[in-house]
């Protein structure tokens, strides 16, 4: 059949008996004319995937088709062409929860629909909870994330940059994995911070104020840190090794930052009242404490 004489506004894909006998790497203008929502995905073979341009295909109209299949979709290709951001409006909450967990891994998140990202969509399989927190999935490569109350962000690998945000009632769980992350407290917000691996990573306090007080807990081996409004708890503190505060950024090994430290533990500080872990359903006792860091460790060993 010679394409380069049919009338693609009249022709229908559906009508070939293979669709694999339609040329793709010639359709040329004809990408804008094919009905893309005629054509049977489920049998394109790789050589037709291959041969299709996807930065010239109508996703909206290839998406009406009922056997469309995000995974037949060469994103890396789509996701590098000046198109991507358009195509990108046609997945819909639907294409996304039945996408494979590899297309995920594929996608550009910059140009999807906030609104259709889950927390726990980019998790590869159900995570563990941490208390009454909300499990919020970053990705394994770079992030930038601000937390709610209420929510345990879990960032991976990646250079990342994960912000608590104002909330009076609820602390916010932060943990990150390898890479150079920065944790930033935000005025009025309470953050748990656990980092896991390697990196230059960075405590950005610089929003407390002078009146603060500080804790060495035994327990996590880690510090709390709060003025009575803004406050840091750092679990495992040595995998932090900068501290922004009073506008400066001290390296803790090298600089001495000058926060005094009263050696406590948690429990002893929730029995004075200083906090109250309980608010989101975490116990203060050596065993539950270990169970969170476990569940954090699994958590951000199981991003996309």
């Amino acid at each position: 059949l010679d394409y380069s004489k049919v009338d693609f506004k009249k022709f229908s894909p559906s009508s070939l008996e293979d669709i694999n006998d339609l040329n793709f790497a010639s359709l040329g203008k004809n990408y804008k004319k094919l009905k893309w929502d005629e054509i049977d995905y489920s049998t394109l073979n790789d050589a037709s995937k291959e041969a299709i341009d996807w930065a010239q295909v109508d996703l909206k109209k290839a998406t009406q088709s009922n056997t469309f299949d995000m995974a037949a979709v060469d994103w890396t290709e789509l996701n590098e062409s000046k198109s991507a951001a358009k195509s990108y409006k046609a997945i819909d909450q639907n294409l996304l929860n039945t996408a494979s967990i590899e297309t995920l891994s594929l996608l550009k998140l910059s140009h999807l629909n906030k609104n259709l990202i889950s927390p726990e969509l980019l998790f590869s399989e159900t995570p563990k909870i941490v208390g009454d927190f909300t499990n919020v999935a970053g990705t394994s490569t770079v992030d930038n994330i601000t937390g709610v109350g209420g929510e345990a962000i879990f960032s991976g690998d990646g250079d990342d940059i994960l912000i608590s945000k104002k909330n009076a009632t609820l602390p916010t769980f932060l943990s990150g994995g390898d890479g150079d992350d920065i944790y930033k407290i935000n005025k009025g917000s309470f953050a748990i911070i656990y980092d896991i691996g390697l990196g230059e990573d960075l405590l950005d306090i610089n929003s407390m104020s002078g009146n603060y007080e500080s804790w060495i807990l035994d327990d996590v081996q880690g510090i709390l840190i709060s003025d009575g409004t803004t406050g840091a708890l750092v679990m495992n503190s040595g995998e932090i090794e900068n501290v922004k505060f009073g506008g400066k950024t001290y390296n803790i090994e090298y600089d001495n930052p000058p926060m005094g430290y009263t050696y406590s533990s948690l429990s002893s500080l929730e029995s004075q009242g200083v906090l109250d872990l309980g608010v989101i359903g975490l116990n203060s006792n050596q065993a539950s404490l270990d169970s969170y860091i476990n569940s954090a460790q699994f958590n951000n060993s199981i991003l996309i």
